[in-house]
């Protein structure tokens, strides 16, 4: 598991490697209230951003995670003035737009449908910048049922 150093000058995510490509059925996201993420953050809050999660095999970071195109007259001197490492931006989209503050005082778990998306890597990224703050992830392979649902 890694957690990259946030950031307020580009995206800012979290990854798992599997090990190997697996199939993923889905993604369960425990995500921070808005009293905790103000507790957390403090004045680095702005706003309420949204989270991707991302599932796929090219490693968050690494030089084939080429990202987003960076707008002209921006540069980076680590990184190609015309695109970044993008965070995990190379995979494919499992789902975006999703709040990263949880809802209520006493909220359940996001859970994010990958339909048995395949990949070694899953990331959960905020696309914009700002600092990711999750509270707990579960990633669930797909077609892998561990327990016994309970019966009455």
């Amino acid at each position: 598991m890694q957690v990259d150093a946030a950031s307020q000058h580009g995206s800012s995510w979290w990854y798992v490697d599997l090990g190997r490509s697996l199939p993923v059925e889905y993604v369960q996201l425990r995500l921070p209230t808005q009293e905790l993420l103000t507790q957390w953050l403090g004045d680095k809050l702005v706003g309420v951003p949204s989270l991707e999660v991302r599932v796929g095999d090219v490693e968050p970071g690494s030089p084939g995670d080429v990202g987003e195109p960076r707008a002209a007259g921006t540069s980076n001197s680590s990184r190609s003035s015309r695109a970044t490492a993008g965070g995990g931006a190379a995979n494919p989209v499992c789902a975006r737009g999703l709040p990263a503050v949880a809802a209520g005082a006493s909220p359940g778990p996001t859970v994010v449908d990958c339909a048995g998306m395949a990949g070694r890597f899953v990331v959960v990224r905020l696309p914009q910048a700002g600092q990711l703050a999750l509270c707990e992830v579960q990633v669930r392979q797909a077609g892998h049922h561990c327990c016994k649902p309970r019966t009455s």
